[in-house]
């Protein structure tokens, strides 16, 4: 075989498997689905959870050299800069806090302060959540490369601005 079809060869099967990698990461969650599962879904399929969550499973590459260390460096930033571990759980958290309030009125003043201090780190959260998907900051593009469609698309953008701003209308009690 000369040289200039093994080329060929190896640049046609490098695209196939681009766009077959692409096609299996980069879609948008079924329409059906609850919006806090979109919201888990969209977090899954960017890549969020993988450096902002700390259980996760690290994606085929980490055992390679290089890329290893540039992932664990990268996971430690993002576990520092946000963790979202219980992001999902804010639907939940939301719920019995707001219970809490409503059905334990007489402990309420005992309470009051880890209320407080709970509601204002899911807060801070997901304001912090909101500016990356305004500034379209997340994931960064060194991530990108390495896993093609993990980019959110501006229906994904939407769908987490909108889970985020009826999550903090319910923790605006």
């Amino acid at each position: 075989m000369k040289k200039s079809t093994k080329v060929i060869i190896g640049i046609l099967l490098t695209v196939t498997i681009a766009l077959v990698t692409f096609r299996a990461i980069d879609h948008e969650p079924v329409n059906t689905l609850p919006l806090d599962k979109k919201v888990a879904a969209i977090s899954q399929n960017s890549g969020c959870n993988l450096c902002h969550t700390k259980d996760h499973k690290l994606p085929w590459y980490s055992g390679l050299p290089i890329l290893n260390t540039k992932l664990k460096r990268d996971m430690k930033k993002g576990i520092e800069a946000i963790d979202l571990s219980d992001l999902y759980k804010f639907g939940d958290t939301i719920n019995s806090m707001v219970e809490s309030v409503n059905f334990q009125k007489e402990s309420i003043n005992s309470q009051k302060e880890s209320i407080n201090s709970q509601r204002e780190i899911i807060l801070n959260k997901l304001y912090r959540i909101d500016k990356v998907m305004e500034d379209h900051s997340m994931p960064p593009i060194s991530f990108t490369i390495l896993r093609p469609g993990s980019a959110i698309n501006a229906r994904e953008r939407e769908i987490m601005l909108q889970w985020n701003s009826i999550k903090r209308n319910q923790f605006q009690f």
